[in-house]
C-alpha cells in the first residue's frame, strides 16, 4: 500500500494542472508499456492500458485544479494526512491515478482509462474515441469513503461581459481593498457549507461601508467558490482594516478607474450559492457559483458555475442565468449532463464489498460533476459506479487527503476487481 503513496508522490512533481498535461501523459503510458499493458491514446489525450481480457475498467482523471504554488508542489505529510505547502494537491484526482498505477505495477487483468482535462468541462470523457471492452466503470474521483456514488450533478460555465458605463473618474480618496482569511472551496459538493464568496463579500463591505466602487477583480477558477478579490474605490479616509479585508491607501498612478455603482449593484442582487435543495437525497438540487471577474477593455467579464441534479432543472437554471443577464453578451460552455442515480447489479455488488470493510457504507449521490454521466453517454451499456478516499478542501490550498482511507479504498479496490 505504501506503493501507492510513493507513486503519488512522484507524479505530483510532474506539472499536470488542466491543459497542460502532456508530461504526465508520456509519464502513464510509459508507465503501463514497462509493464506489459497494451497502451492506447486519443486525440483528446486519454489514456487507456489494457492487459488480457478485461471484465472491469478503473477510471480517473489525471489533470488538476492548480491554485497556489502548484509549479513547485510542495508535499507536506505527518502521519494522518497528506496536503501541499501553499497550493492545492491534486489529490483529486492524483490518488485515483496512483492507485491504478499501482494495480498496473501488479500486473492486474483489468482495463485503466485516464481522462484528461477533466477540471475544465470533462472535456476528456466528452470527446473520448477509445474502444473500451468493459461493460462495468469503477470511477476513482469520489471524496467521502462511505460513499458509493451512483448519480451526479449536471453543469454548465456561463460568461457574461457587462461594458461599464460612463467615463473614466479621478477620486479623490483612493483605496485597494483586498479579501483575506477567506475559505474558498469545490463549488459543487461544498456549495451548501456557508462559505463565504470572496467576491460577493468584498461587495457587500463596500456597500455598507458607503464607498464607491472604480475597478475591481477577483477569483480563481471556474469550479471554486473565490477565496481572493480586490477592489479599488473612492473612500472616506477613516475605513479601517478588518479581519477579513486589507484598506490600504492607492495613489492613482496610471490606473484606468470606472463608476461600476451600477454594476456593484447589478452583482449583489445576484444569488449566488445553493438556489433549491434534494429532499430525497438531502443535497442541493439546483445552485449557482460567481466565480470570477475581471476588467477588460472596459468590460466587466464574469464566470459563472452552474449545477443541477436533473436535467430538466438543468435547463431551467440556464434560462434563468440568461433572464438576469439579458440585454449582454453571453455564453454558455463544457455543458455535461447529470447522471440519473441507478441502483444496478454492479452498485448492488460494490455496496456488498464495500459494506464488509466499511459498515458507514451507502449508495449516494453527489452535487458535483462526474465523468460517469458523460461515459455512460459515450460508452453505450456500461454500468458505472464512483467510490475514492476522503479528500478533504478540494480545489484549495487547504486540500488534504487521509492516508489510512487510501488504504482503506485500495483494499477495497482489489475485492471488487477479483
Amino acid at each position: 500500500m505504501q506503493r501507492v503513496l510513493d507513486i503519488f508522490y512522484e507524479i505530483s512533481k510532474i506539472p499536470h494542472c488542466s491543459c497542460n498535461t502532456a508530461s504526465l501523459l508520456k509519464y502513464i503510458a510509459n508507465f503501463a508499456l514497462l509493464n506489459g499493458y497494451e497502451v492506447f491514446v486519443d486525440n483528446a489525450k486519454n489514456i487507456l492500458a489494457r492487459l488480457n481480457n478485461p471484465k472491469i475498467c478503473l477510471q480517473s482523471h489525471y489533470d488538476m485544479v492548480c491554485i497556489g504554488e502548484t509549479d513547485n508542489l510542495e508535499i507536506v505529510s505527518d502521519e494522518k494526512y497528506i496536503s501541499a505547502k501553499n497550493s492545492t494537491l491534486g489529490a483529486d484526482n492524483g490518488i485515483g491515478v496512483a492507485i491504478m498505477l499501482a494495480l498496473i505495477e501488479e500486473k492486474v487483468d483489468a482495463e485503466f482509462l485516464f481522462t484528461n482535462d477533466e477540471e475544465v468541462g470533462l472535456i476528456g470523457a466528452k470527446n473520448l474515441k477509445l474502444d473500451i471492452k468493459s461493460k462495468a466503470i469503477l470511477n476513482l474521483d469520489s471524496e467521502e469513503e462511505s460513499g458509493i456514488f451512483i448519480g451526479c450533478a449536471g453543469g454548465f460555465d456561463f460568461e457574461a461581459k457587462i461594458p461599464l458605463e460612463g467615463c473614466s473618474v479621478k477620486p479623490k480618496r483612493l483605496k485597494k481593498i483586498s479579501t483575506m482569511n477567506f475559505l474558498g472551496g469545490h463549488s459543487g459538493i461544498e456549495i451548501d457549507k456557508n462559505i463565504p464568496n470572496a467576491i460577493k463579500e468584498l461587495l457587500f463591505f463596500i456597500k455598507q461601508n458607503d464607498m464607491k466602487l472604480l475597478h475591481i477583480s477577483g477569483g480563481e477558477r471556474r469550479n471554486s467558490i473565490p477565496v481572493n478579490a480586490q477592489a479599488i474605490v473612492d473612500a472616506r479616509s477613516d475605513i479601517c482594516s478588518t479581519h477579513n479585508f486589507l484598506v490600504e491607501d492607492l495613489n492613482d498612478g496610471d490606473l484606468t478607474l470606472y463608476d461600476c455603482s451600477k454594476l456593484s449593484t447589478f452583482l449583489l442582487s445576484f444569488p449566488t450559492g445553493v438556489r433549491s435543495w434534494n429532499k430525497e437525497f438531502g443535497i442541493p438540487n439546483d445552485s449557482i457559483n460567481l466565480a470570477t471577474i475581471k476588467i477588460e477593455n472596459d468590460i466587466a467579464i464574469l464566470n459563472i458555475s452552474g449545477r443541477s441534479m436533473d436535467n430538466e432543472s438543468l435547463e431551467k437554471l440556464k434560462i434563468e442565468t440568461k433572464e438576469f443577464f439579458d440585454g449582454y453578451e453571453i455564453m454558455i460552455s463544457d455543458e455535461y449532463p447529470a447522471w440519473r442515480p441507478e441502483n444496478t447489479e454492479f452498485a448492488k455488488k460494490v455496496l456488498q464489498i464495500y459494506s464488509q470493510e466499511n459498515k458507514n457504507a451507502q449508495l449516494k449521490v453527489i452535487h458535483a460533476g462526474l465523468e460517469c454521466g458523460v461515459l455512460k453517454n459515450v460508452l453505450k451499456g456500461v454500468d458505472a459506479v464512483s467510490i475514492g478516499p476522503n479528500i478533504f478542501l478540494p480545489h484549495t490550498k487547504n486540500e488534504k487527503v487521509e492516508i489510512n482511507s487510501i488504504f482503506r479504498v485500495f483494499k477495497i479496490i482489489k475485492k471488487i476487481i477479483k
